[in-house]
């Protein structure tokens, strides 16, 4: 019996960097420079060494591990006599949760195991990406000892990175005085905010704030923040200390704005109001009441958010140092993370800012702050207190300057920085969620970056070009779909509503290899497609795509690249039009275009070949009604289309009793690996047939398609 392997779902724990909504840990002025090459390795089984030196400020008790992909998958619980070198007092796995469901979800030869009890859907592509991280808790403090022991450890091949447990701490600056002439909450009609909240929303979102805690008793916080799910990581405890809402605590007045800015209770004649209205929040508790932690707090802190399902991560805590193991621990978390740029005026496409440098990771959105002008902000005459910018590693600009929230005793004031930048965005990224709960993280930063207000101040400081648009990015969220294209796909469909008048849909579309794909609409209504990259740069427009497909309907052909994410836009050509839309994408035909598909009318046996990366189109027309059997006769393993182009109905698959559908596919009905489709023509109607092979990446050769009524 062959093995197909159809991927439903992709791996939503793409390798992500250590993201902080605003925290910078400041090191010497020789901080270090950007690596290139780690750029594209993302978190890959490609061994990095630890640049620690005596100058970094990192706990002299502990020392983290990330484990291999083959190590990680022996599932080896260590414990101290595995360090006889060390004075090792404890081990702890802080991925222990998550590897244990990555293990039950596997066959002994490491793919899924499709009868798995655990509660996690994981794809091949999940168990191979995840990787364990190890805590070593030393018996005494000294750096110099740790030091010491990662170049011993490094030696070890199934250690991919070894490294110390760096200190972190806010990342704000001290906020001047709270005067009238301060638009308090000026950053909410600045980004369209009231504009966003006239969108209907469905579904609650849980935001985690790893920060230094929340007053969970402050007048517009108490409704918003979470009874039960907060922790306080600051004793280095894996899983934390459990905190319940009446005791939870803010010594640094930070977390406590930040939670402000991104939920405060709206509409309760109450100080300010927050981005999303409808979020609950949780203390992930990270920093200490000296403003101090260390990174295996936000490690943990990580791993919970995972294992407890918090959608959305708001750091305002981070190093100006790469740390492996933090990258590792984003990497196996499956939510969305919002990292703050910085407050130093670096250019981070230069110099290193973990974890914003890492924006090229599909769920991590940089943010810088701007002020009431679309300026980078600026917070001291010395100009050195300004925004960190990077034309690449800063996604958005967000309102950072003079932001006033919530701050402890149910008081108010205003705080400056890209830590308050980055709530916005996260405010922002919640509305999305809850009002399209199927929205992917790497969705999530697609859209806010596409719809961002284009700035010229803005335009070389960050990848959008621009400033942050709520109500732009919350209404492209409510009528986006995404799509992901893998190596092997073969033809596909996706279905829609336009539901208003001048409306459209947008596809994200992310690719998995570089490929030629033909894109086109289907149904009677006058369609066109617009096509975008990431940050909104039109590649195709109307005029490219308008009537290029079978009668009005639209298609384009185009030369996708691999990792690289798109916005395909439909559209109805006439604007009063709503209803119904139906796109199909497919590898490129062995004809450019329906004009000169062949249209085998009056033969019964028609014979063609396939190249790799190809599938054939003809266009079928018969005079009579009645039901028409098509069979594949080929060598090879075939699929068979046969779809009627004037219907948005979606394809189905075949079953032998449902003739009648507009639109059907099949595989292996006729035995010996070949389709067959029965289908109920109507006389003079076309039709069009793909033929496929099942894996078109790599599969080609002859075959015939058989035809004959019933």
């Amino acid at each position: 019996m062959k093995r197909k392997i159809r991927l439903l779902a992709l791996l939503l724990a793409i390798v992500s960097l250590f993201s902080i909504s605003s925290g910078v840990f400041v090191i010497p002025a020789d901080a270090a420079t950007i690596d290139s090459t780690n750029v594209s390795a993302k978190t890959a089984d490609e061994k990095v060494y630890s640049q620690a030196t005596m100058d970094d400020d990192f706990s002299g008790k502990g020392i983290l591990i990330v484990l291999t992909s083959e190590a990680t998958k022996r599932f080896k619980t260590y414990s101290p006599d595995d360090f006889p070198f060390a004075s090792v007092a404890e081990v702890r796995n802080l991925t222990s949760t998550k590897a244990e469901a990555i293990q039950a979800a596997m066959c002994e030869d490491g793919t899924v195991n499709r009868r798995s009890t655990s509660s996690h859907e994981y794809s091949e592509e999940d168990i191979e990406e995840f990787k364990s991280i190890l805590y070593l808790e030393l018996e005494y403090d000294s750096k110099e000892n740790v030091l010491s022991l990662i170049k011993q450890l490094e030696k070890n091949e199934d250690f991919l990175y070894v490294g110390p447990d760096y200190y972190v701490q806010t990342c704000a600056i001290s906020s001047g005085p709270n005067d009238p002439e301060y638009s308090r909450q000026w950053g909410l009609s600045q980004i369209h905010a009231p504009e966003a909240w006239n969108i209907e929303n469905n579904a609650s979102v849980i935001v985690g704030i790893v920060d230094t805690g929340i007053d969970g008793d402050h007048p517009d916080l108490v409704n918003r923040v979470n009874n039960s799910m907060h922790r306080d990581f600051t004793t280095g405890a894996t899983y934390g200390v459990e905190v319940n809402r009446q005791n939870l605590v803010d010594p640094r007045n930070h977390g406590t704005h930040v939670a402000g800015i991104i939920g405060a209770e709206t509409d309760n004649t109450k100080g300010c109001a927050g981005v999303c209205w409808d979020v609950e929040l949780v203390s992930l508790r990270v920093l200490d009441g000296a403003g101090e932690g260390e990174t295996s707090y936000i490690i943990n802190a990580i791993n919970y958010a995972e294992d407890v399902g918090i959608d959305i991560l708001n750091f305002s805590v981070g190093i100006y140092l790469e740390d492996r193991a933090v990258a590792v621990a984003i990497a196996n978390y499956t939510g969305l993370v919002v990292a703050a740029a910085g407050n130093n005026n670096i250019n981070t496409d230069e110099e290193f800012h973990c974890p914003s440098s890492y924006n090229y990771l599909d769920n991590v959105i940089s943010v810088g702050a701007s002020d009431t002008n679309d300026n980078r902000s600026v917070w001291n005459s010395n100009n050195d207190a300004q925004s960190n910018y990077g034309k690449k590693t800063v996604d958005i600009f967000a309102p950072g300057s003079s932001i006033y929230s919530t701050i402890n005793t149910d008081g108010y004031g205003t705080k400056n920085g890209t830590s308050m930048a980055a709530p916005f965005v996260t405010g922002v990224a919640a509305l999305m969620m809850s009002v399209n709960e199927a929205l992917e993280p790497r969705d999530i930063k697609v859209l806010i970056n596409s719809s961002a207000d284009k700035v010229d101040a803005l335009k070389d400081l960050c990848v959008s070009g621009g400033r942050l648009n709520a109500y732009e990015a919350v209404d492209r969220a409510v009528n986006a779909k995404s799509v992901m294209i893998v190596r092997d796909s073969r033809y596909c469909e996706e279905t829609a509503t336009i539901a208003q008048t001048g409306g459209y849909i947008d596809y994200i579309l992310h690719f998995r290899s570089s490929c030629n794909r033909v894109i086109q609409t289907f149904g009677i209504q006058d369609t066109y497609l617009e096509l975008y990259t990431s940050d909104g740069t039109l590649l195709k427009g109307r005029s490219d795509t308008d009537d290029k497909g079978y009668g009005s309907n639209a298609l384009l052909s185009y030369e996708f690249e691999e990792g690289k994410i798109y916005i395909l836009r439909v559209k109805f050509y006439y604007t009063y039009v709503t209803g119904a839309v139906r796109i199909g994408i497919v590898p490129t035909y062995h004809h450019d275009n329906y004009e000169s598909a062949y249209g085998p009318y009056g033969i019964n046996t028609w014979g063609w070949s396939l190249s790799i990366n190809r599938v054939a189109l003809f266009r079928y027309k018969f005079s009579e009604s009645g039901d028409v059997t098509f069979t594949m006769l080929a060598s090879g393993d075939t699929y068979l289309y046969v779809i009627d182009p004037a219907s948005t109905d979606p394809i189905v698959r075949y079953t032998g009793s449902n003739s009648g559908a507009k639109s059907l596919y099949d595989d292996d009905s006729a035995g010996n690996f070949q389709a067959e489709i029965t289908k109920n023509v109507t006389a003079n109607k076309e039709y069009l047939v793909l033929i496929s092979f099942f894996n078109p990446s790599y599969m080609s050769g002859e075959f015939k398609i058989q035809t004959s009524f019933s």
